[in-house]
């Protein structure tokens, strides 16, 4: 008997869920678009140099130039665990179909075509929670930087090249310049010797940074200094 009154309430339980489920998945769609913004304090910045980030910032991140076009993005209800892939174009404000709920938000935003260790574009990552209701229109996720970025100044520089080669692969990229700053959106870097980036100034004098153990962290910026050959690691504070 006993057995007999555990077996029933596993079933109704099961039930339940079972119906819950049934009722989440046949509940009207809403119908939404997305996009994103930058989390407080996702980039942290150079105490020497902020100015010139600012602008860096100001001009080209925060008007979208150079911010990457593709997204690829999971929400995951909260309660039943049911995963929706999308993927799109940020301009093209495509509408996105789910059911009311909370949900996890995760995903990255990267131009799939420069998918490579230093690119001219940034890398965003998401992880946000949001709630759907039958009054959403528009859902704005948070976004963090899923990269560093270098800069060179182009004053006594002439160019900046990324090289790197393997038994599958070669990569052999320059860096682009604004406002008079060579700069490099950096992923993770390979670890072996035939990776790295080559400075030639304009005395044509060439300096080789390896990039093998350089240590650049996701979310800061480094300016190279032409005195030392090498990146400046400065004490960094939270910034935008």
């Amino acid at each position: 008997m006993k057995n007999l009154f555990i077996l029933t309430t596993v079933f109704t339980v099961f039930l339940l869920q079972s119906c819950r489920e049934d009722e989440i998945r046949q509940s009207p769609k809403v119908v939404f678009t997305i996009d994103y913004s930058f989390s407080s304090g996702c980039m942290t910045r150079n105490t020497v140099n902020d100015e010139i980030y600012n602008k860096f910032f100001e001009d080209h991140i925060k008007t979208r130039e150079i911010t990457p076009k593709h997204y690829y993005i999971t929400f995951t209800n909260e309660e039943t665990k049911q995963m929706t892939k999308v993927s799109g174009i940020w301009n093209d404000k495509s509408l996105i179909r789910l059911t009311e709920g909370n949900y996890i938000v995760d995903g990255e935003s990267v131009n799939k075509s420069q998918l490579h260790y230093v690119m001219d574009s940034l890398v965003l990552s998401f992880n946000d929670n949001i709630e759907i209701n039958k009054s959403t229109e528009n859902i704005n996720i948070k976004a963090g930087y899923n990269c560093s970025l270098i800069f060179f100044n182009a004053k006594d520089i002439k160019k900046v090249r990324y090289y790197a080669q393997n038994i599958y692969t070669t990569i052999d990229d320059y860096l682009q310049s604004i406002d008079g700053y060579f700069y490099g959106f950096v992923t993770k870097l390979p670890s072996y010797e035939t990776s790295y980036i080559e400075i030639t100034r304009k005395n044509d004098k060439v300096i080789l940074i390896h990039t093998a153990g350089l240590g650049l962290e996701n979310g800061k910026y480094y300016f190279f200094n032409d005195m030392t050959g090498g990146f400046d690691l400065e004490p960094m504070t939270p910034g935008n």
